[in-house]
């Protein structure tokens, strides 16, 4: 019998605003030309080897530049991150690894104790929807114009004004960037990879808008580009996603965009797409592209019952290439 169908999944970029003080691979071959509601863009489940080493093993490895990426700055570190027994961290190259008990991980500025918060974590290179992501909070705040971001020319766009125009929007290219340099794959400069997912109907000019990300062409552009297993989930529970990721995938998350303060309630979900990087008992870790600190950006830690409120119960998982 055909699985479920797929909603007509979009998520909308970022727009700046200033907020209130308060508050097997994936099949495409037929998928990709099937409607967007047709049952065949279900996408199915690859089996990844989940078996890890027993070797106690500290990680203090930093996130070097990408290779081959255009110029920018460094992405941030994460500082001699020690996770607990029966942990499991990968970096997209390596089997998972047990590492020591009761010690503590730099995430971010925010040290924390682990033991009993985070105990499947990716170690994924960070990426955010502008160039200068020390400048992201001016520019939401709308204390700046993203066309000044003194960086922009390492989107790949062809002037100030387009850069702009797109930096807000590419929430889910910001993802797609983390997600190819975690497994060693080159990391095309910005723009030109939003303008090549439009070529394939991951997104849509909407006048002078864009809709967009649309899951089911996006994921079909995905695996045929890329060659990686992508799985469109229409619904998805945060327990799900932390069997994703113990499995060895990635999971990007559709957020409202003020998951960057946990202690807000939005009046809405979903609408941003952020990557779920690590997971535990009660708390969860996230790639923000839109982070407005170190601690909003790269693994940020935040509780699951936070979360919930944030997150529209969709999603895109993205195994490792087959």
């Amino acid at each position: 019998m055909p699985g479920p169908m797929l909603a007509h999944t979009t998520e909308v970029g970022e727009i700046a605003t200033t907020p209130p003080t308060r508050g097997s691979r994936t099949e495409v071959s037929r998928a990709a030309s099937a409607p967007l509601d047709d049952p065949s863009r279900q996408m199915r489940r690859t089996p990844v080897d989940s078996s890890r080493s027993t070797a106690d093993t500290k990680v203090s490895r930093g996130i070097s530049q990408i290779p081959g990426e255009c110029p920018g700055p460094p992405h941030q570190r994460i500082d001699s991150a020690v996770i607990p027994s029966r942990a499991r961290i990968s970096s997209g190259t390596r089997r998972h690894r047990t590492l020591p008990r009761a010690m503590t991980a730099v995430l971010g500025r925010t040290r924390v104790t682990v033991s009993l918060v985070i105990t499947t974590l990716h170690e994924v290179p960070y990426f955010a929807q502008w160039e200068s992501p020390e400048l992201i909070a001016e520019i939401i705040g709308e204390r700046m114009s993203a066309a000044d971001d003194p960086r922009w020319q390492a989107s790949g766009a062809a002037s100030r004004e387009e850069y702009a125009w797109w930096a807000g929007r590419i929430c889910g290219m910001a993802c797609l960037r983390m997600v190819l340099a975690f497994h060693g794959l080159p990391v095309p400069a910005p723009v030109p990879l939003a303008k090549e997912c439009m070529e394939h109907g991951g997104y849509v000019r909407d006048g002078d808008g864009l809709r967009g990300l649309i899951y089911a062409p996006f994921a079909a552009w995905v695996a045929g580009r890329w060659d990686l297993p992508v799985e469109v989930r229409p619904r998805l529970t945060l327990d799900e996603v932390a069997e994703e990721l113990h499995r060895g995938r990635l999971v990007m998350i559709s957020v409202h965009k003020w998951v960057r303060w946990p202690d807000r309630t939005p009046s809405s979900k979903g609408g941003h797409l952020v990557l779920v990087t690590g997971s535990g008992r009660d708390h969860m870790t996230l790639h923000n592209p839109s982070g407005i600190s170190g601690e909003t950006r790269q693994h940020a830690l935040i509780k699951k019952a936070d979360l919930e409120r944030f997150f529209a119960g969709r999603g895109v998982v993205i195994g490792p290439p087959s």
